[in-house]
């Protein structure tokens, strides 16, 4: 069973040609980022509770108020004494404004002897949706003194309106009596004088009956409750603001951090077959006690190696990475000793000669010679290479080895002043000639190509190139150079190994590191020593 892209199958994030994927991964964008998810969410309700914790608690008490029909004159008598608009939507609003009159909260305050201002900053006046009603909300830090000012505030206002209704009367009424006055004896007597005796009497009489059409149809009560700070409301606000600022956070870590998340998303940017994943393994890990299992990715990439290259069989293979870190070396020596198990004659080179790993790694304790010596022609390909008898090697192997299995290994050597020379030597490449008529595959570790540039002549020596990618741990941009400096070299790619990508064992192989960052004839600068030192990378 193989692992490959697809290139006509969309992933399951935006691609562009060798560009950076986007990621639509909503599941693995959660697991990734679940703390800034957590924090968010309980930050901002905690900050709003507190915030409402501190806020003085405040009382709203709410009074009604009906407008009736102000036609009531013409209900009496049959004709209008006033004039008045037939638009409903006026009316309203003319209510509206005259309720809150700066008037009404000055009476209002003198009435309760309340500070000057208390009122007109206390009350809010809200019409009631499709109705003549209004409601008069006063809020104040005492639930008593909040019903006192809506139920005053309210009557004030019904008193100023129905005073002024009946003083407009009695001025009416007034100018109805003069011109009645004005008539001769004779005159009041005949049918004018009746009829404005008649309005006079209709003036008096609905004067005495103004109630300002309206009418405080609901009396506010005092309240029990704090209509602030609404606390529940606060909190379930702040969760809802962090879970948006969460999103937001989320989207520009997202867009900033521009690690391989995915197998498919490191296929993809190295466009190129995904051949094996590699989980992430937390436990601690030594050849002394690798299993059958953990070499099952490693036999899926045998495997699909040989699928993908039918007709041309790889047998010198280079293994590469972008940066530091990535898992070459352990993928190297895993590929060897799996493609041993396979009874395939596997040579392993650690054309590492800055940071040799391999040795260490194999308990290959001070080798006589290698490649460096060989290479500078200090020594001869029988004095450099080492048969290791995989039953020693991986011993919980038990007896799925036999003691016809070994893997060769030519070690990297001493730390020479010129690698990157001595790799492009005719030496170098009668040796890869030479060794790859004898084994059936070699296995070529190779410092990361971007960071020094030891490894470029070997690269069109090989049969084809294998591109080690730790998940959450390579660049995009690293890997996509990569990719465009092997299309440069005119470099065979055979495909990805997508390396910690999940998994409970073999963390500390599978957590090696090299700090190529001051990578050189020496040691690294001292923060790539200290991860070099608490990771033992690579």
């Amino acid at each position: 069973m193989s692992l490959p892209t697809n290139p006509d199958r969309p992933l399951d994030h935006a691609t562009n040609a060798r560009g950076l994927p986007g990621r639509t991964d909503l599941v693995g964008v959660i697991r990734r980022r679940w703390l800034v998810i957590v924090v968010c969410v309980i930050v901002t309700p905690a900050a709003a509770y507190v915030a409402s914790s501190l806020t003085p608690k405040k009382y709203t008490a709410t009074s009604s108020v009906l407008f009736r029909d102000p036609a009531f004159d013409q209900l009496l008598f049959g004709s209008s004494t006033t004039t008045r608009s037939n638009d409903p939507d006026r009316r309203a609003g003319t209510n509206l404004n005259l309720l809150q009159m700066a008037q009404v909260s000055r009476m209002t305050e003198r009435k309760l002897k309340l500070p000057k201002g208390t009122v007109s900053d206390a009350i809010e006046v809200t019409p009631s949706p499709n109705s003549d009603i209004i409601d008069v909300r006063a809020t104040v830090a005492d639930p008593q003194e909040a019903a006192e000012i809506a139920n005053v505030y309210g009557e004030t206002f019904i008193g100023l309106r129905r005073a002024s209704d009946q003083a407009s009367l009695a001025d009416a009424r007034q100018t109805v009596i003069d011109r009645l006055r004005d008539l001769r004896p004779q005159a009041q007597r005949t049918a004018v004088g009746q009829q404005l005796q008649r309005r006079a009497d209709e003036l008096d009489l609905l004067r005495s009956l103004q109630t300002g059409n309206a009418q405080l149809t609901e009396r506010a009560s005092v309240p029990t409750v704090p209509s602030t700070p609404r606390t529940r409301r606060n909190v379930a606000g702040g969760f809802v603001v962090g879970l948006v600022l969460a999103g937001v956070l989320i989207a520009v870590l997202e867009r900033r951090d521009r690690r391989l998340r995915s197998p498919q998303e490191a296929a993809a940017v190295y466009d190129a077959p995904l051949l094996t994943i590699v989980p992430r393994k937390p436990d601690t890990f030594s050849l002394q006690t690798i299993s059958g299992g953990d070499l099952e990715p490693f036999a899926m990439l045998r495997a699909n190696l040989s699928y993908f290259n039918v007709g041309e069989p790889v047998r010198t293979l280079l293994v590469t990475s972008a940066a530091s870190g990535d898992g070459k070396s352990t993928v190297s020596l895993l590929l060897a000793i799996s493609a041993s198990l396979a009874n395939s004659r596997v040579l392993l080179i650690d054309a590492d000669l800055r940071r040799p790993v391999l040795a260490e790694r194999m308990n290959i304790v001070a080798p006589p010679a290698g490649l460096s010596e060989y290479l500078s022609g200090a020594a001869q390909l029988e004095d450099i290479v080492v048969e290791t008898n995989l039953a020693d090697l991986v011993p919980e192997l038990g007896s799925a080895t036999s003691d016809a299995q070994t893997i060769t290994t030519i070690a990297a050597g001493g730390v020479p002043p010129n690698p990157a020379e001595l790799l492009d030597t005719p030496r170098m490449r009668e040796l890869l000639a030479q060794v790859r008529e004898d084994f059936d595959l070699v296995v070529l570790d190779t410092p990361p190509i971007l960071r020094v540039p030891d490894a470029i002549p070997l690269v069109s020596q090989a049969d084809g190139t294998l591109l080690v990618a730790a998940m959450d741990e390579t660049d995009q941009r690293l890997a996509s150079a990569l990719r465009t400096q092997l299309d440069n070299l005119n470099g065979r790619v055979l495909g990805v190994v997508a390396n910690r990508a999940g998994g409970d064992r073999l963390s500390s192989l599978y957590g090696y590191g090299y700090g190529y960052g001051g990578y050189g004839y020496g040691y690294a600068p001292s923060a790539d020593k200290d991860r070099y030192a608490a990771a033992n990378r690579d």
